[in-house]
């Protein structure tokens, strides 16, 4: 089940998704027939919406969604002993994560 929450302002409307694990499993297993995930689907979702912030901004909230969704992958990932995957997951946090740093260095 997606649920989603708006909260709106004058002229700015911010919508938070909340994927839950079954159904984020379930667009997984869909995703994969497509060529997509759900991560890149987050990460996305994030980009389109209009946030009260620089455009810039938005590609750094969206990392930050990105590597959010990551760290609850692979702790799912290592307590099924799915350690391939998890290493996976932990590279592209890691890029990620020095990726927002540098980023923040550049500003």
């Amino acid at each position: 089940m997606i649920e989603k929450d708006k909260s709106s302002t004058k002229k700015t409307e911010i919508v938070i998704v909340r994927v839950t694990l079954q159904e984020k499993e379930r667009l997984n297993q869909k995703a994969l027939r497509g060529g997509t995930n759900v991560s890149e689907w987050i990460r996305r979702t994030a980009l389109d919406k209009e946030l009260p912030t620089l455009k810039s901004d938005r590609h750094l909230y969206a990392n930050l969604l990105l590597i959010h969704d990551s760290l609850k992958t692979l702790r799912l990932l290592l307590t099924e002993n799915e350690s391939e995957e998890a290493y996976k997951n932990l590279d592209l946090i890691q890029s990620l994560i020095y990726t927002t740093i540098q980023k923040f260095l550049n500003q």
